[in-house]
């Protein structure tokens, strides 16, 4: 089988290669796992190498295939449903904001390209790989997005807290992005993935799941994953975006526009069982992000009216 194959050259090497060598074979071992799936393995095999430590010292090659590995391992935890984990491997790739370099993949002609020389752009083109191995970037930056959406908005939704902490970024780039997109005047349908990802984030914030689902189903990138893994894929999306539109609307409308909320009405609107709206509104409340509490006779939330301070009195 492959997987034997690969596990037989891996042994090989390890055995009589020199430490580039049993380098980039663990590497290998990580981007095979993660391109089959094996999302646990691959990341067990990148901390078992310890090659994220020493990443800035690897000589330019062993760096680009240590990114590609990040990058398959960033796909692989999205196709598994484990948003933190998969943008935990791909926000700084996006943060750096050179996401061809770093894959080998082309050449941005943003800022970066004015500090580049006539001799490191021949480099830089010399150890671009074949086109047949890209990765697929609009794939990766649709994972990369709607990961950061996920975790982003229910935080977007809530107050920040006396020190900022509950509004701290998770993924600065994509915070970027919905700040430039809702200071546009007008927005027309969306086109491009951002354009797809910053319209399902605004619907996502106000608790329309659906619409946000929509938006996302409708990239056609997902194409790529295969009509059996696509549909997989996107089911585990639309039952994260019942989950994190419900944490968004309870945090931007609970104590403001309601004074109680029925726990079937709540499972009614984001068509999630009546268990898993009970658990999510009870950890909302025990980590203080919902002032409210269970009324048990009549299965509602009641929402407890906070007093705001001077400074929100006099604005």
């Amino acid at each position: 089988t492959a997987s034997g194959l690969m596990a037989r050259l891996t042994r090989a090497v390890y055995a009589d290669g020199d430490e580039r060598a049993k380098a980039r074979a663990a590497l290998c071992a990580v981007y095979f796992a993660a391109l089959h799936d094996d999302f646990y393995a691959a990341r067990d095999g990148l901390l078992a190498s310890h090659l994220q430590d020493a990443a800035p010292s690897l000589d330019v090659p062993t760096q680009v295939l240590y990114n590609r590995a990040l990058a398959q391992l960033g796909l692989a935890a999205f196709r598994a449903g484990l948003v933190p984990e998969a943008q935990a491997a791909l926000g700084d790739m996006y943060a750096s904001g050179r996401v061809k370099e770093l894959l080998a993949q082309g050449m941005s002609l943003g800022r970066y390209h004015s500090d580049r020389t006539p001799e490191q752009e021949k480099l830089e083109r010399r150890r671009q790989v074949p086109f047949h191995m890209h990765i697929n970037l609009e794939l990766l930056e649709a994972a990369h997005l709607v990961a950061a959406m996920l975790l982003e908005v229910p935080l977007l939704a809530g107050p920040a807290g006396s020190d900022g902490r509950t509004r701290r970024p998770i993924s600065k780039p994509f915070r970027r992005l919905l700040e430039n997109y809702e200071r546009q005047t007008f927005t027309g349908p969306p086109e491009s993935v951002r354009d797809h990802v910053m319209a399902a984030a605004r619907s996502l914030s106000s608790g329309d799941w659906a619409a946000a689902d929509g938006y996302v189903r409708s990239l056609t990138c997902w194409s790529l994953l295969g009509s059996a893994a696509r549909e997989a894929v996107l089911d585990k999306v639309t039952a994260r975006l019942k989950v994190e539109g419900l944490r968004a609307y309870l945090a931007a409308h609970g104590g403001c526009a309601y004074a109680s909320v029925s726990h079937d009405a709540l499972a009614s609107r984001f068509d999630l069982p009546g268990p898993d709206v009970h658990a999510i509104v009870s950890g909302m409340i025990a980590d203080g992000a919902l002032a409210g509490s269970w009324d048990q006779p009549t299965r509602c939330v009641i929402m407890h009216a906070a007093r705001p301070s001077r400074l929100q009195a006099a604005g």
